[in-house]
């Protein structure tokens, strides 16, 4: 693997399309836009270099409603060695483990020479072009440059609540006292420490991706305790007789949105 340090999205994005400038029969629309949510989904989390990627929080973001076609990109994605299968999704409960290290020693340079020889061939025969080219005078950028407070305080916030949700997930999960008391309710239905972990993971990586904002460390811990509630609720209701045709992952998806509705103005 790579060092995860050097990792960036422009390298990472870069390597992608001169790998698939070289593999056009093998590349599709769909491989594109689950390899680029996963780079951004491993920024939001500061480069991790392993970590989370719920299926259905990808699928609801890419507009992809058939499981088999979101699973069929990202198998093909990790054949082609961009994406790493770290650990797969055992059950409804845990989401895939990833890592995007092993992209980036990847150094494909045939776009980047189709490109180079592209643009010279435009400059050499510019002489020779009949209609002429304005090119308006540029002025001095900063003089034009307006104030964007509002935009940068919102990248602040933004960014102060992922940290603030990170370190409510890690206080969570080093609480021995907390862990105990939470598993020894069995009204929480979490399935020993493993079965917490994997639902913290997650919830934590859909608030984030959501911007669902959380004031405390009191509330952190209420919201994620309901989240949990509802994705064994689900499975209890998608065996009842009333649900007997409605498939687990649909009925999944529609507890966890009217979740997140009832508490989207918290």
């Amino acid at each position: 693997m790579a060092n995860i340090e050097n990792i960036n999205g422009y390298e990472l994005s870069k390597n992608w399309f001169n790998w698939s400038f070289e593999n056009p029969d093998k590349v599709k629309p769909i491989h594109t836009a689950i390899y680029f949510f996963a780079i951004q989904q491993c920024n939001s989390l500061g480069w991790k270099e392993k970590f989370g990627f719920p299926s259905q929080v990808a699928m609801d973001a890419l507009g992809i409603r058939n499981w088999k076609t979101y699973s069929k990109g990202l198998n093909d994605l990790v054949d082609f060695g961009f994406i790493e299968m770290i650990e797969s999704s055992k059950n409804q409960h845990t989401s895939n483990i990833i890592s995007l290290s092993g992209a980036y020693v990847k150094n494909t340079k045939a776009l980047t020479k189709a490109t180079s020889k592209h643009s010279t061939k435009q400059v050499q025969s510019t002489p020779q072009s009949i209609a002429s080219i304005d090119k308006p005078i540029t002025k001095n950028q900063e003089d034009d440059v307006e104030p964007s407070s509002t935009k940068d305080d919102s990248f602040k916030h933004d960014n102060t609540q992922k940290i603030s949700i990170q370190k409510w997930r890690d206080t969570y999960l080093k609480d021995e006292t907390l862990l105990k008391a939470v598993l020894s309710n069995k009204r929480n239905k979490f399935h020993g420490l493993e079965d917490l972990k994997n639902k913290m993971q997650d919830f934590v990586s859909i608030r984030i991706e959501t911007s669902k904002s959380v004031s405390d460390f009191q509330e952190f811990c209420k919201h994620f305790r309901d989240w949990a509630k509802y994705q064994d609720n689900s499975l209890e209701k998608a065996v009842d007789k009333n649900n007997i045709n409605i498939g687990y992952a649909e009925l999944a998806d529609r507890e966890e949105q009217e979740y997140f509705a009832k508490y989207a103005n918290s």
